[in-house]
């Protein structure tokens, strides 16, 4: 779970809104919300709208990314 907590303020600290750091993270968005971890989960979800928040491609990716995250949680947008 601290790692999730870490990459959230990674996302909240980096410089730039186009540091490159944000694409690194982007397969991995998914699977944090689906963490069968219920407590690492949650601190998925929070690394994801930090980085949907901070990140400059997650204007241009955040409806598909948090959509896809829903529907692995087995919500729907």
């Amino acid at each position: 779970m601290s790692a999730y907590e870490e990459l959230a303020k990674l996302f909240r600290t980096l410089p730039s809104a186009d540091d490159p750091e944000y694409r690194k993270w982007i397969g991995y968005l998914k699977k944090m919300v689906t963490d069968s971890n219920a407590a690492a989960q949650d601190a998925g979800i929070v690394a994801l709208l930090s980085f949907l928040q901070n990140a400059d491609i997650g204007g241009q990716y955040g409806d598909t990314i948090a959509c896809d995250a829903a529907h692995a949680a087995g919500r729907f947008c």
